[in-house]
């Protein structure tokens, strides 16, 4: 039976990611729609579009260099359980091997809310795959926040939340 959490640590990666990769026999290219919301510049939409489309390759190379680069050394993510996971944690689940992402679209980026220096970034992700031999899968709506550093934008907050399938009379 299929189950849509197999555990927390499978939904750290479903943060804005979540956002992120696939993995599989052959790996996919990641999917991610960009779309405009007042009040957000294009300019920061293709800037953050491109590091969540960089996010989802260094998750389907096992790229812990290009993820380094993106999260800030304090990033945090809180996933669909609640729990709050470190990066360290997150570094540590791109790395393993005992993951596999079956699908992964990620779609309706957008911007809610954007100052000189920071970013909220949303989107919805539709996952499933396999997590130690356990299946699962889901739809979700992430928030990032990203700050504006030196060098460029860096992730410093994520979360995830489950979008409850539709039932059906």
């Amino acid at each position: 039976m299929k189950s849509r959490f197999p555990s927390g640590w499978i939904l750290l990666l479903l943060l804005p990611l979540l956002w992120m990769g696939c993995q599989t026999a052959e790996p996919t290219t990641p999917s991610t729609t960009p779309s405009a919301v007042s009040g957000s510049d294009t300019k920061t939409l293709r800037e953050i579009t491109v590091l969540l489309e960089q996010w989802h390759r260094a998750i389907i190379d096992r790229d812990s260099a290009t993820l380094d680069r993106i999260w800030a050394d304090e990033y945090r993510s809180v996933n669909p359980t609640g729990q709050i996971v470190p990066k360290s944690d997150d570094m540590r689940l791109v790395e393993a091997r005992d993951l596999v992402f079956q699908r992964l679209v990620v779609q309706n980026v957008q911007i809610p809310h954007q100052t000189r220096s920071t970013v909220v970034a949303t989107s919805v992700t539709t996952a499933s795959g396999v997590f130690q031999g356990q299946s699962f899968g889901g739809q979700f709506r992430n928030t990032v926040v990203f700050e504006k550093r030196i060098g460029g934008w860096k992730a410093v907050w994520g979360q995830s939340t489950e979008i409850p399938p539709v039932a059906t009379p």
